[in-house]
């Protein structure tokens, strides 16, 4: 390795490691840094439904299967204009951008903090930041490919905003603190220009006629690790759904804890269980003792998932879920069928969405999937019955 590239090393890849290590040492033993609660403050100063909505969209867009959308996209662009190099590292900056924050949000288990309820709510790990772990690192990537070009001070005035955005939505949502936005971007640029550093060495042009075969494996790998994590932080925290913020929510069978920070961070004042009732079993204990120390009113319908409900049980539900102070947690055991069911009843009799609209709770995306599990084609059955007596009756 010549000079030159050592040095390079040095400033671009160890510097921004060692301020992630300063970082995450705040992090680990106190929290944060002293000024984010703050800038959290100072932000939500300005907080209104028109911001809401703009910065929900941005945030989105700065989702981390977003990023690997626009990795992918790239990635194929690159390749037919025959720009292999570029094509490879895009596609390496993107991919590994996504393992890593993952393998990092792991290791650190990260609660996140809660000063009001962000939009979306968010219940998995926190730091660091995973939308701006990806943005700034693709932001990076993309400044770093088009340098040489006539375009590179428009890249970077685009990327630059996209990234700095997409960050400031996220501590503007109250999902993150500034602290764990600055810990994404310093392992971002570690990554980003480790992989520039050593971009064109001769290693990285092994098996170049393999290079197709290898970008393809290495998206695919990427997508699955992303798709496995996605998945299994639904597990984790027990499918938590929104349903409508600041009323309603929706999940699977929680424990103590998960129960406890719900109910804590979300404001939960009632809790519906859809499972059976019995005063035996432990987990049945436990939830009503946590309800009772907390104040939150806890209600019992017991269901089947695969058994269709009567319009009576149906019209109970509604008029609990009328009554029932909010928010409510209504849960199962997956948090998918009897769940869904009952969400979209919500929405259909309470809130006034289209059938349409309220019967997406009962879909694939919620853990719906009557495709492998025939049975619970019954709540959807249910849900066809309700409207239609609903609307024979209007």
């Amino acid at each position: 390795m010549s000079k030159h590239r050592k040095w390079l090393l040095l400033f671009s890849v160890l510097l921004p490691l060692y301020g992630f290590g300063w970082l995450a040492e705040a992090v680990w033993n106190r929290g944060g840094l002293d000024w984010d609660t703050p800038a959290l403050r100072v932000l939500h100063r300005y907080d209104s439904p028109h911001l809401d909505t703009l910065l929900l969209f941005v945030t989105q867009s700065g989702d981390i299967r977003m990023v690997l959308f626009f990795t992918v996209v790239g990635a194929v662009l690159l390749l037919l204009w025959k720009r292999q190099r570029d094509e490879r590292f895009l596609a390496h900056c993107g991919i590994g951008a996504a393992v890593i924050i993952f393998a990092v949000k792991a290791l650190f288990s990260r609660v996140r903090g809660h000063f009001w309820e962000s939009l979306p709510p968010q219940i998995d790990l926190g730091s660091p930041s995973a939308h701006s772990m990806g943005t700034f690192a693709l932001a990076l990537a993309v400044v770093v490919i088009a340098w040489r070009t006539r375009w590179r001070w428009s890249v970077i005035l685009l990327c630059g905003l996209y990234a700095v955005s997409v960050a400031l939505s996220r501590v503007y949502l109250g999902a993150h603190q500034a602290s764990d936005v600055l810990a994404a971007w310093t392992l971002s640029l570690a990554w980003v220009s480790g992989l520039s550093v050593f971009r064109g060495t001769p290693f990285a042009d092994l098996a170049r006629e393999k290079k197709c075969m290898m970008l393809v494996s290495g998206i695919l790998a990427g997508l699955v690790t992303i798709l496995v994590g996605y998945v299994s932080s639904d597990l984790k925290h027990a499918n938590f759904r929104v349903v409508v913020p600041r009323e309603v929510y929706r999940s699977g069978q929680m424990n103590t804890g998960q129960l406890a920070r719900t109910v804590e961070n979300y404001g939960v004042k009632s809790i519906l269980n859809l499972r059976e009732e019995n005063l035996t079993t432990g987990w049945h204990q436990a939830e009503i003792a946590t309800a009772a120390k907390r104040n939150v009113i806890y209600y019992d319908r017991s269901l089947s998932s695969g058994q269709e409900l009567s319009l009576e049980q149906m019209d109970d539900l509604v008029a609990l879920l009328g009554e029932a102070p909010k928010p409510v947690l209504i849960h199962s055991w997956a948090g998918a069928d009897r769940s869904g069911l009952v969400s979209a009843l919500y929405l259909f009799a309470l809130e006034g969405r289209s059938p349409g609209e309220a019967a997406k709770e009962l879909s694939f995306w919620n853990g719906h999937v009557p495709l492998i599990r025939p049975k619970v084609t019954a709540m959807d059955a249910s849900f066809r019955r309700y409207i239609s007596n609903r609307t024979a009756h209007e």
